[in-house]
């Protein structure tokens, strides 16, 4: 009897065994895509970030140029929607998710250990010092509920596990555990590109990155209708520098090509949203294939391409200028 039971372990043993490899090979084929989608994702939304800052500043300039009463700072030319420490501890954030992945891939010796390990506790230690900034605060200020202190204790988890030591053989475990923290991560990055209701009753219904952007936009096109409108040639009247007719035109024409700008650069920030939520689910996916044999690499290079057609939209906005 002992020996049938001992026989019976030992059979269930090797099952779980054989069970957790196949479940380890799957993550192993499947992290690599994960990191260059986190990778690509990050990046993008960084571009979002400096984009959107590049658009506050062009729509300063427009309000300076066409406000004549000197209402306007002339200093506001230069500031930047998101100031630098508003901007560092988004950067950080997305440093955070892009560490993570990268330590995952390393994992399954896909990258040199060792430096990606000293790069991994220094990313970590700046995110645990990050979450008692003031910056960090205000970020998380507007989150409804009890939200803010979840994306605090989130952003220490995931400093913490960079921190720590691990082991290969403890990839789904690990997978798993951050789970939780990773979600929260990737819904507070998509509530601050937030969101726009276009409804002209209702102009200051929206939020985050894509209501200051389309707000910015709107701004720009009102400077150059009022531009048009200052430079209108009235009959009868002498009027230095006012429009020709084909002058006005030209500029008349400018307008809805500003609102096809301003609906573009929308729906760009609306697509790396969308792509945050995705790297949030594809996260989940890998907690399942940690569970079961279950393959999800064709649903990532989906999630890649994606990046990749975003990566490469931001790269021609930076190039143009």
């Amino acid at each position: 009897m002992h020996t049938r039971l001992s026989r019976m372990l030992l059979f269930l043993c090797l099952n779980a065994s054989i069970a957790s490899i196949g479940c380890v090979k799957q993550i192993r084929s499947t992290v690599p895509a994960f990191a260059q989608a986190t990778e690509l994702t990050s990046t993008n939304v960084q571009a979002a970030f400096q984009t959107v800052n590049a658009t506050y500043i062009e729509a300063q300039t427009f309000r300076y140029a066409v406000t004549y009463n000197g209402e306007v700072d002339p200093a506001s030319i230069l500031e930047n929607w998101l100031p630098a420490g508003s901007m560092d501890v988004r950067i950080q954030l997305l440093q955070g998710l892009k560490q993570y992945a990268s330590e995952l891939n390393s994992l399954t010796g896909s990258n040199d250990t060792d430096s990606l390990n000293k790069a991994s506790s220094a990313v970590g230690v700046s995110l645990t010092a990050l979450t008692k900034t003031a910056e960090f605060k205000g970020l998380t200020s507007k989150l409804p509920g009890g939200a803010s202190d979840q994306a605090a204790t989130a952003v220490n988890a995931v400093g913490n596990w960079l921190i720590e030591s691990k082991l290969a053989k403890d990839l789904p475990a690990l997978i798993e555990r951050m789970d939780p923290s990773v979600q929260v991560i990737c819904t507070l990055l998509s509530e601050d590109i937030g969101n726009v209701n276009n409804n002209p009753d209702r102009p200051l219904e929206g939020s985050g990155l894509r209501h200051q952007l389309w707000n910015d936009y709107n701004n720009i096109i009102l400077a150059q209708n009022q531009y048009i409108l200052h430079g209108e040639c009235v009959k009868g009247k002498t009027q230095p520098n006012c429009f020709s007719p084909d002058a006005r035109l030209a500029e008349i024409k400018k307008l809805p090509a500003l609102a096809q700008q301003r609906n573009t650069a929308d729906q760009t920030l609306q697509q790396v949203q969308v792509t945050i939520r995705q790297l949030a689910q594809a996260h989940t996916e890998l907690v399942k294939a940690a569970r079961s044999k279950q393959h999800l690499t064709a649903d990532l290079q989906d999630l890649v391409a994606e990046a990749q057609r975003l990566n490469a939209y931001y790269n021609s906005l930076a190039s143009s200028k």
